[in-house]
C-alpha cells in the first residue's frame, strides 16, 4: 500500500511483493516491456489505493483506507509472527498457546503468569531478569508474561552488546500497550528507573543487540547498572503498568 510502479505503457505492479520477485532483466508481466533501471510511479494509483477501503488480508475482520494498513499490520491479531524465542511463525492470538506447548521441552519459551493488583494499574511481576555477571554470561535474558486477567502477553528482553560494555531492554504485546518500568538497584538513594513502552510482536526483529534498536529500547552500560547491584547481586528488576 505504498507506491505502485508502472511499466513503460502504464501497466501497475506492487513493488514488495510481485515486482521484486521478477527474474532480471525485469519485465513487464502483461505487455513484456522492461522496466527499465528506475520503475516510473504511479502516483494516481497509489493515491485511489490510498484513500479506498481494504479488508485486511489476514483476515482478522478489520478494514480501513490503504494509507491505514501498514499501521494496522503491525498490530494484527491474525498476521503471523516469529516467536520471540524460537522465531516460529505463529498467530499473535495464538502465543500464549504456543509458549504452553513450548514451555516443557525448551526452556526459553518459559512463561510466568501475572495479574494486577487489586484498585491498581500494576501488575503483579515478581521477577528479577539480570543479576551481577550475567553480562559475561548470556548475549540476552527474556521474561515472558501471561496477563491472566486480561489474556494478554508481554515478552521482555535485555540484551547484551558483544562487548559487554552495552545493555538494552525492549519489550512486546500481543494485544495492548503497556508501559514497563526497570529499576537497576534495590537500595534506596542508589536505585535508578527508567520506562519503555511495550510494542505489537510484529516490529519486534532480531535477536542480536544492533545500536540502531536503541531507538525503540532503552540502552545503558552495564558497569553502570552492576555499580547499584545490593549483596543478592540484584542488577535490573522490572514492573508492568497500565
Amino acid at each position: 500500500f505504498d507506491k505502485i510502479f508502472l511499466c513503460p505503457e502504464g501497466h501497475g505492479i506492487c513493488p514488495q511483493s510481485c515486482f521484486s520477485t521478477l527474474p532480471d532483466p525485469k519485465e513487464c508481466p502483461q505487455c513484456g516491456k522492461a522496466y527499465g533501471i528506475e520503475p516510473g510511479n504511479g502516483l494516481m494509483v497509489q493515491q485511489i489505493i490510498s484513500a479506498a477501503q481494504w479488508p485486511c488480508k489476514y483476515g482478522c475482520g478489520f478494514t480501513g483506507a490503504g494509507a491505514q494498513m501498514r499501521a494496522h499490520f503491525e498490530g494484527c491479531p491474525d498476521r503471523p509472527v516469529l516467536c520471540p524465542d524460537c522465531e516460529a511463525l505463529v498467530v499473535p492470538s495464538q502465543i500464549i498457546a504456543h509458549y504452553r506447548e513450548k514451555s516443557q521441552s525448551q526452556p526459553p519459551h518459559a512463561l510466568m503468569s501475572v495479574k494486577k493488583e487489586p484498585n491498581s494499574k500494576t501488575w503483579c511481576v515478581n521477577h528479577t531478569p539480570w543479576t551481577i555477571g550475567d553480562h559475561q554470561k548470556y548475549i540476552n535474558i527474556v521474561a515472558n508474561a501471561h496477563l491472566a486477567d486480561v489474556d494478554d502477553f508481554v515478552h521482555v528482553r535485555l540484551w547484551f552488546s558483544e562487548d559487554t560494555r552495552s545493555a538494552m531492554v525492549d519489550a512486546y504485546h500481543k494485544s495492548t500497550a503497556r508501559v514497563c518500568k526497570f529499576t537497576c538497584g534495590t537500595e534506596p538513594g542508589r536505585r535508578v528507573s527508567f520506562e519503555v513502552k511495550t510494542r505489537p510482536l510484529g516490529l519486534r526483529k532480531g535477536r542480536q543487540f544492533k545500536d540502531e534498536d536503541s531507538v525503540h529500547g532503552m540502552a545503558f552500560p552495564v558497569g553502570f547498572a552492576n555499580t547499584l547491584g545490593d549483596g543478592n547481586d540484584v542488577a535490573c528488576s522490572w514492573q508492568l503498568f497500565d
